[in-house]
């Protein structure tokens, strides 16, 4: 459920190191942001976040187009812009029912359309790295 997701949130931003980006394949800001503030987490997120500089990279389906621009503008207008979610679509008819975020030594796939939502952590260093080489590719080839 939603408190058990911004608590595994919460989990992995303090593992994550400093200056780590989190990079996001499939990427389902309105469910994101939604889950977190039904935690009651976001704020807390976002301010260890925000001091540990980490910056999130979101590769987005183009037809969820507008949803990180209403977040940023909604949810994270005083941060700093460099700290600001960073977003490349990729055009195509449908998107994945699945985000999932690459984190440091964790890749974490979200279902956030089954009821309640299905979070999969995996901890594993070279799945992690693997997963960073496929949102590489993803951010390559998308529009800003």
């Amino acid at each position: 459920n939603n408190h058990d997701f911004g608590l595994l949130q919460m989990k992995l931003i303090k593992l994550q190191p400093p200056h780590h980006d989190i990079r996001v394949i499939s990427t389902h800001p309105k469910e994101w942001v939604e889950a977190m503030v039904q935690s009651k987490k976001l704020d807390r997120f976002e301010r260890i976040r925000v001091t540990k500089k980490i910056r999130f990279l979101l590769s987005c389906f183009s037809e969820l187009r507008g949803q990180v621009e209403y977040n940023n503008r909604q949810y994270f207008a005083s941060q700093p812009e460099k700290l600001k979610r960073q977003y490349r679509y990729i055009e195509s008819a449908d998107s994945s029912p699945l985000q999932i975020q690459v984190w440091f030594s964790h890749i974490l796939i979200s279902m956030f359309g089954s009821a309640p939502s299905i979070h999969i952590s995996i901890e594993d260093a070279r799945v992690a790295q693997a997963m960073k080489a496929y949102f590489n590719i993803l951010w390559n080839i998308g529009e800003r």
